[in-house]
């Protein structure tokens, strides 16, 4: 019989341990493993696997989809952390050197790369939105509710404003534009 160290499993029928633990006092704890005495001498650790927990939005999501599958993938995560890095770069140059008060009047390369940031955030939340197990679902991850609103400012001060400026500026010259006129640079 063994007198000392916690059982892991009951006994069985047969009065064997299924697995002894040993207690703490003979463990030595590392980064990545545990090692008894006894293992170290037969240098060997005694691995803890422990479950990795999903990230908290992935749980909204569905299972089965093209949607999700797109919404899950490392490749999606990756390269929208990308363009998040290269938007806060654009918008440090944006400032520097686009003296422009409305994108329809900047620069090609300012105009291009406003719209082409905007086109993909919107991408970016369909994308997550299509992947939700419920619409309602949207209203519950804090992080899907922070980048809609930073998405819908994007989209605001990108395409709704500017449309809404030069659609302004078009009248005040006495002339009285369409929509597709008001947004056309």
């Amino acid at each position: 019989p063994i007198d000392k160290g916690t059982h892991a499993a009951d006994a069985t029928a047969a009065g064997m341990l299924a697995a002894w633990v040993p207690p703490d006092s003979e463990r030595v704890h590392s980064a990545r493993s545990t090692w008894t005495k006894d293992s170290v001498l037969r240098d060997e650790p005694v691995v803890h696997f422990e479950k990795a927990e999903p990230e908290p939005d992935l749980l909204l999501y569905r299972t089965d989809g093209v949607w999700q599958k797109l919404a899950r993938s490392p490749m999606f995560r990756n390269v929208t952390l990308g363009m998040i890095i290269f938007n806060v770069f654009w918008i440090a140059i944006d400032t520097d050197f686009n003296n422009a008060d409305v994108i329809t009047e900047a620069a090609w390369p300012f105009q291009v790369a406003d719209n082409t940031f905007c086109a993909f955030f919107c991408f970016e939340i369909v994308i997550r939105f299509m992947a939700l197990q419920r619409g309602s679902d949207a209203i519950v991850d804090p992080w899907f509710v922070f980048d809609s609103l930073l998405v819908f400012m994007m989209v605001w001060g990108t395409w709704s404003w500017s449309c809404s400026t030069r659609r302004q500026a078009l009248e005040v010259q006495g002339r009285r534009p369409g929509v597709p006129r008001a947004c056309a640079s």
